[in-house]
């Protein structure tokens, strides 16, 4: 029991607590259209994280999503430093590969963090869509927290995300989800020696009344 005591008031002194909030985000239309094959997108927003708070993670998710037939195909997903604000699309004819990779696209001088990519393993059928989902890892979310962090072109967005299909998807909505976290205030000094005081006071007390 002491020992479980003094791990307690240690925890006290030591833990740094945080409040953790979630931000979900989703585009208009909420399925792009079912992407098409024939475009590429980009969503732009605008989103910033209130004063205090730490982007600490962050999940771009598909709902119910599946290619139109049974064929080879990929969706290219980018996260990118800027973009026009919204959903804006142009046509490259499924052009055969990541647009975002591409030396044209990579020439406009637009920052971008590869979030991944996905195809689909069945195709042809609704029966078998599925519910995708892509979690940062540590490097990405630092990628978002810098894009966030600069406000970028005059009038365009502060971050976006880059869609190329290549290939028809179905889908019933996108949605962006991002979490942040804000320190919580840790004992001042004063305050953390008297818990300590009172957390070995109690195990000397405890000790006496043990050994009586």
């Amino acid at each position: 029991m002491k020992k479980c005591l003094l791990a307690g008031f240690c925890a006290c002194l030591l833990a740094i607590d945080a409040e953790a909030t979630v931000y979900t985000l989703a585009p208009s239309p909420a399925n792009l259209n079912n992407l098409d094959h024939n475009l590429f997108y980009t969503w732009g927003l605008n989103w910033s994280a209130p004063a205090g708070e730490t982007i600490t993670g962050a999940t771009l998710s598909f709902s119910q999503i599946w290619d139109w037939q049974v064929e080879t195909d990929v969706l290219f997903l980018h996260l990118l430093d800027t973009a026009p604000l919204g959903v804006s699309t142009w046509t490259d004819n499924q052009g055969g590969g990541d647009f975002f990779a591409s030396a044209y696209f990579n020439s406009l001088g637009i920052k971008q963090t590869k979030i991944g990519e996905w195809s689909d393993p069945n195709g042809g059928t609704s029966a078998k869509a599925q519910n995708v989902s892509f979690v940062f890892d540590a490097a990405q979310v630092t990628a978002l927290q810098g894009y966030v962090n600069s406000a970028g072109i005059n009038g365009w967005a502060r971050f976006a995300i880059g869609l190329d299909p290549d290939c028809h998807y179905y889908n019933s909505g996108i949605s962006f989800m991002i979490t942040t976290s804000r320190p919580t205030a840790v004992p001042e000094a004063g305050s953390a020696v008297l818990l300590l005081a009172i957390a070995f006071a109690t195990i000397i007390f405890l000790r006496r009344r043990t050994a009586a």
